[in-house]
């Protein structure tokens, strides 16, 4: 596998995000939603914001906490996942932009498959984006192949009728009903 031959960055660790920690890493999941689906629904507010954290990550006996990349002390990246019998499925990668292309996903791409080697997972499955190449592109470059397309409508119930589009950057700020997420 010629992505495992590159070299390791001796300087990041990789680690659970400690409970203590949740403030600063809600911080860089914001990050993460900001630059990904700023005009999301789900995210048009700090309540509706902290409520999604909430219930996409856990930090207890019945689920796997998120993993993050540190470097110099300063958390660069994470990874979060769920992993079920022999199946694994990455819910969130992330690396911050001013350190990408540096082998910082590699190296977290890198852990995470001696992690779930470790578990005796034989199947890993996630998604990418169809508005970040950028995303497809590296999975691939890491040997993950397209299993299947996806195909999303999201509705209206009260009308019957589909709404413009499957990703919240399909809609411009007119179509949102709402103010989006400004600044980060």
């Amino acid at each position: 596998e010629h992505f495992l031959r590159l070299p390791l960055l001796t300087d990041l660790h990789i680690t659970p995000v400690p409970k203590t920690h949740i403030p600063t890493f809600r911080e860089l999941v914001y990050d993460y939603w900001f630059e990904l689906m700023r005009t999301a629904s789900r995210l048009k507010d700090e309540a509706s914001r902290s409520a999604y954290f909430t219930d996409r990550f856990h930090w207890d006996d019945d689920h796997v906490p998120p993993y993050w990349a540190v470097r110099d002390g300063q958390p660069i990246g994470f990874v979060h996942f769920r992993v079920s019998d022999r199946r694994a499925q990455v819910a969130d990668f992330y690396v911050c932009p001013e350190v990408r292309r540096q082998g910082v996903g590699r190296q977290l791409v890198r852990w995470l498959l001696a992690h779930l080697d470790a578990l005796s997972v034989t199947e890993i499955e996630l998604s990418a984006r169809r508005d970040n190449p950028g995303s497809l592109a590296f999975w691939e470059s890491q040997g993950f192949m397209i299993g299947h397309h996806q195909l999303l409508m999201h509705r209206d119930p009260d009308s019957g009728t589909a709404y413009k589009g499957a990703l919240s950057s399909d809609f411009d700020e007119a179509d949102l009903g709402f103010e989006p997420w400004k600044v980060r």
